[in-house]
């Protein structure tokens, strides 16, 4: 009788969440043989053996309006992002040289309010951003990038877009009390920890519009950096060089910098295409590790727009491809992953919209005027932070026609086992889930679709080890089960 009453649950499981799903098998089955694909196959998690960790730190390039904080603290906390990085040139702080005491800093970091959409009345203020974010998300790591140099400290005056001058820096006793005062401002007045702050000393070197030096200059601003640094706290870590485009450049400088030197490996990636988007990720983290642990903090296929702030999130394409690439990122043993940025945003330095975005701009320029609608690429990064975030990553087998990574993790209030699977055909797939080492007893399932929202759409107890659905073409789900 045990073993009639766990079929009849088993059953029930199938029916309520084919029913929920709106999918008839048979059709599906149909649909796909008469495509010549695959009418059917497996997917086989084993949970109890691991293969390697999840990311440490997963986050987003800051995005902020003054007017309009409380939403925003609402897309951080529905993200479940633990890293935020902020791109700072010194040029906004201080345009002119405070005196020439490098010892003596009077510049004022606080009082800094940029305009944002002056018609609107949208304004960006760091140091609110900072504060409000240290304040109501106390484990949040924040990840400073020096961007560009003063123009009066550059050695390219015409640095990137007009924001700034390239480096290297003329005085490196100036830009050793930029760095030093800025950590300070960071630590002591915006609260945030030493240990949740790290600095990366330059941003893609390879390109003239951010640096003009040579490899041996470079070595230079990271000792400056360091010292810097250090002179506020020793747990302050920092990361170099934000490349892009390969890493011959870090590949040089791993030779002539002190063991140590950084912390983290930094680096962006811009390709045309899926394939390429990943070749180049999986290559680089494979030569960046042979340094130390590894953090991708931009990375976006150029199909979707311009990386000169003209990228387009917007459409379930991006999305789609944004849901295979943190996937495989889930599995490759990297420490970090930062996707650039948070929102969209108008603004008149940049003439109009600027992109990149995960929701739309308080104009709702790519929304049909929704001010800040999540676009479904918003729903990929949320529900792979919030449940495959931290996670140990364990064993599957599925065809290649579908991108799956697994975890496990115990959070708080009970075991969290998790299945991400994204069908980038055009074509439904009928799977049935075989999975292993699953705990003895019911639990509770739930099933989220990452291009739609952050709840799940189903939710059912499960008592069992395998279940079937079918995955429809060009579509993301995440599967999770857990004990409480």
């Amino acid at each position: 009788m045990p073993e009639i009453d766990r079929l009849v649950k088993r059953l029930s499981y199938f029916l309520v969440l084919g029913l929920l799903l709106g999918f008839v098998m048979t059709g599906s089955l149909n649909e796909a043989a008469a495509q010549n694909g695959p009418a059917s196959t497996v997917i086989q998690v084993d949970f109890a053996t691991v293969l390697g960790q999840s990311p440490t730190y997963y986050g987003v390039e800051n995005s902020w309006i003054d007017q309009d904080r409380e939403l925003y603290i609402d897309r951080y906390r529905r993200l479940h992002g633990n890293v935020v990085r902020a791109q700072i040139t010194q040029a906004i702080f201080e345009p002119v040289n405070d005196d020439d005491d490098p010892q003596n800093w009077s510049g004022d970091f606080s009082a800094l309010t940029i305009p944002i959409d002056i018609q609107r009345g949208k304004t960006f203020t760091y140091g609110d951003m900072f504060t409000t974010l240290q304040s109501e998300f106390p484990d949040m790591h924040f990840q400073i990038n020096v961007w560009l140099a003063a123009r009066w400290n550059a050695s390219n005056e015409n640095g990137y877009l007009g924001f700034g001058g390239a480096f290297p820096p003329i005085d490196s006793a100036e830009h050793s009390e930029f760095i030093r005062e800025l950590a300070r401002w960071l630590v002591e007045e915006c609260g945030i920890a030493p240990e949740r702050l790290s600095f990366t000393f330059v941003n893609e070197p390879n390109l003239t519009p951010f640096f003009v030096g040579t490899v041996d200059d470079l070595v230079r601003m990271a000792e400056i950096t360091r010292a810097a640094l250090d002179e506020v706290s020793p747990a302050i870590r920092m990361g170099g060089l934000d490349e892009v485009h390969g890493t011959s450049w870090s590949d040089q400088f791993a030779q002539k910098v002190s063991a140590g030197c950084c912390d983290m490996w930094t680096f962006h990636v811009y390709e045309s295409g899926l394939d390429a988007m990943w070749q180049a990720l999986d290559q680089r983290i494979r030569n960046l590790s042979n340094y130390g642990p590894v953090w991708v903090t931009e990375f976006a296929d150029l199909e979707n727009g311009s990386p000169d702030s003209l990228m387009d999130f917007s459409t379930r394409q991006a999305a789609l491809e944004f849901a295979v690439l943190l996937g495989r990122l889930w599995s490759s043993n990297i420490e970090g992953v930062i996707h650039f940025r948070m929102s969209d945003t108008y603004s008149d330095q940049f003439n109009g919209w600027a992109g990149h975005g995960l929701f739309a701009d308080a104009r709702g320029s790519k929304s049909n005027g929704n001010a800040y609608e999540p676009y479904p690429v918003f729903w990929v990064f949320a529900n792979m932070y919030t449940q495959l975030g931290g996670g140990a990553i364990v064993q599957t087998t599925a065809p290649d026609i579908l991108d799956v990574v697994a975890v496990r993790r115990d959070d708080a209030d009970g075991a969290h086992f998790a299945i991400w699977v994204t069908n980038t055909s055009e074509q439904d797939i009928s799977v049935t889930f075989a999975m292993e080492n699953l705990p003895e007893g019911t639990l509770r399932g739930e099933i989220f679709n990452n291009l739609v929202g952050d709840t799940p759409f189903a939710t059912q107890r499960f008592d069992g080890d395998e279940f079937e659905m079918t995955i429809p073409g060009r579509s993301s789900y995440t599967y999770v089960f857990t004990t409480s």
